[in-house]
């Protein structure tokens, strides 16, 4: 009588064990997403998609050559971009342009009758970091800028001081005199110290700085795969202060976080280490053994002949500023509001408290608003039958990663050059709306500019000048466009919503669990379909959700870790049967 086959016990069957290969899979998978950058390409990339298809579906061919987008309640009406177009160009030559065409452009606007009706703001993105050749432009722009009390201008934030003629003095004499305009934000909560330090930046000229109505940097981060996304809503800008030499470093060693002053270390990589502070014993003993090793030293001339005679290792003492991005500072002004009103908390979010809105019919600021349903008109006559629903905004959250950095929520593809095109934000010709500057006697003036409340953007609009198209998530577009959908998403408390990672984790689990338990009960091709179909499902859920609510949910890592389970346990069939 033969010898009985030795049973296998049940744990390793598949109806078991792929339960177990289940958990396994998504402990890697959640491992794999949280401290590599392997998904967060493909998940940047589904984001891009999302926009795409929002895009798609809210935009239609009515003929050939001629797009039309539908009222998009999600768009602000208050937006305008002046481009500066081929037409500006072909009438005022080549950029940079003489520029008193910028006050023609200023006080175009600034000369109406009613101000009552003038513009929220006209930002100018434009570098204007060095004197023109012509003097007398310079002083009629400087002019136009005081008169205007409407002039936004942009700094440019570098990771050091450019190569200049200018002394780095210079343009912190700039910044003192920007922030004399407008403080940078004070109420930064959170690990500041962490945040990416900018040591240099340009800033206007003295004159034109000096007569602002507000500013803000104009910088934007690139992701991975080099695609405009973000834009740091409040950037860090480092002072030097002080070199410490670290023969001299004790406990007694005096700043003051609350200035957001800190010290640090740099290494041979140009890498800065941030110091615990207050000092300690053991910290200072470390420092001093570190340093001769890690850091490169400080060379000096004690003797002053020429010759560098003595080397001293330091510690740099820093005062950090946090100042707004341009966009920031558009929408606070819109709202009322000054920097010092706000409430950063790194990671988290920006609180802007009670923001208002210029009512220009009864001159005066009241509560801010959004439309949540469009006005009825009558087809035939187009006039208006009914407002639509308004909401009003108790306070604006923006979110924000631990760098202060907000996603952009695009409105659409690039707004087209000819007028007859793709409109996503009105664009209107520079050189048209400057040709129409008034005399300086107000009797010439005309009653408005039809501009009220308008956030007016300046900036280049004709195919490569200044290099000015970037890489987005919805194809190339000029550096205003970027600036013009940033500042969109904040005034119409459109943000893209970052599930938070517990979330990504359940639905992760979830996914991966359902997929076990049909797998183990269902034949292998009726478990794939049904699977198959589950993701797709959920890929047109997570696409709405994102459409609707502005809430991105992680989709590459659930559909992956389905995929990865599928072919397991596809593989543990095949080897179930061959056993039985």
């Amino acid at each position: 009588m033969a010898p009985k086959a030795k049973r296998r016990s049940k744990f390793w069957e598949t109806k078991y064990f792929g339960f177990v290969i289940g958990l396994i899979i998504i402990s890697l998978f959640f491992s794999v997403a949280q401290t590599t950058t392997l998904f967060k390409g493909l998940e940047l990339k589904i984001f891009d998609l999302h926009l795409v298809l929002k895009s798609w579906f809210k935009t239609r061919h009515l003929q050939e050559g001629v797009t039309f987008t539908e009222q998009n309640l999600k768009r602000s009406e208050d937006i305008n971009i002046i481009g500066i177009d081929a037409t500006t160009l072909a009438e005022y030559g080549k950029f940079p342009f003489p520029r008193y065409h910028f006050a023609d452009l200023i006080n175009a606007y600034s000369r109406i009758k009613n101000q009552a009706l003038r513009e929220s703001a006209l930002y100018l993105d434009v570098f204007f970091v060095d004197k023109d050749s012509n003097a007398a432009d310079d002083a009629l722009l400087e002019s136009a800028i005081r008169s205007s009390s409407k002039v936004v201008l942009e700094t440019v934030l570098r990771k050091d001081f450019p190569s200049s003629s200018l002394d780095e003095s210079e343009f912190w004499e700039r910044h003192a005199l920007l922030e004399s305009r407008m403080p940078s934000v004070a109420n930064v909560k959170g690990n500041w110290q962490r945040v990416p330090e900018f040591l240099g930046f340009e800033a206007p000229l003295k004159p034109f700085a000096g007569g602002v109505m507000t500013y803000g940097h104009a910088n934007f981060i690139e992701d991975l795969d080099d695609v405009y996304r973000r834009q740091p809503l409040v950037a860090k800008i480092s002072q030097l202060i002080e070199l410490i030499p670290l023969d001299g470093l004790s406990t007694s060693l005096s700043i003051k976080p609350e200035n957001f002053e800190r010290i640090c270390w740099m290494d041979f990589s140009g890498n800065f280490h941030e110091i615990a502070y207050p000092l300690t014993e053991k910290t200072v003993a470390e420092l001093k053994r570190i340093l001769p090793k890690r850091s490169p030293p400080k060379v000096e001339d004690t003797d002053e002949d020429g010759q560098p005679d003595k080397e001293v290792f330091v510690i740099r003492k820093y005062r950090d500023y946090f100042t707004p991005a341009v966009t920031l500072s558009l929408a606070l002004n819109y709202f009322n509001k000054k920097p010092q009103d706000i409430e950063v908390v790194l990671g988290k979010h920006i609180r802007i408290p009670s923001p208002q809105i210029w009512d220009a019919e009864n001159a005066r600021w009241v509560p801010y608003s959004i439309q949540v349903e469009k006005d009825q008109t009558d087809r035939e006559t187009g006039e208006l039958i009914k407002l639509g629903k308004r909401l009003e905004i108790p306070e604006i959250l923006i979110p924000i990663n631990e760098n202060a950095q907000m996603l952009i929520n695009y409105m659409g593809y690039r707004s087209s050059e000819a007028g007859e095109g793709n409109q996503t934000f009105p664009v209107r010709s520079f050189s048209e709306l400057a040709g129409r500057v008034k005399p300086a006697d107000p009797e010439l003036w005309r009653e408005s500019m039809a501009a009220s409340n308008k956030i007016l953007m300046v900036g280049a609009f004709a195919r490569g000048m200044a290099q000015d198209e970037k890489p987005t998530p919805l194809g190339l577009m000029y550096g205003i466009e970027i600036h013009a959908n940033a500042l969109n998403t904040i005034l119409m408390n459109n943000f893209v919503k970052v599930m938070p990672v517990w979330v990504n984790l359940l639905i992760l689990s979830a996914l991966v669990l359902i997929v076990c338990f049909m797998s183990s009960r269902m034949p292998s091709l009726i478990s794939l379909g049904i699977s198959l179909i589950l993701i797709v499902g959920f890929f047109f859920g997570v696409s709405m959700l994102f459409d609707n609510a502005g809430i991105l949910v992680d989709f590459s890592t659930p559909s992956l870790g389905d995929d990865f389970f599928l072919r397991g346990h596809y593989r543990l069939s095949r080897h179930d049967r061959r056993e039985g």
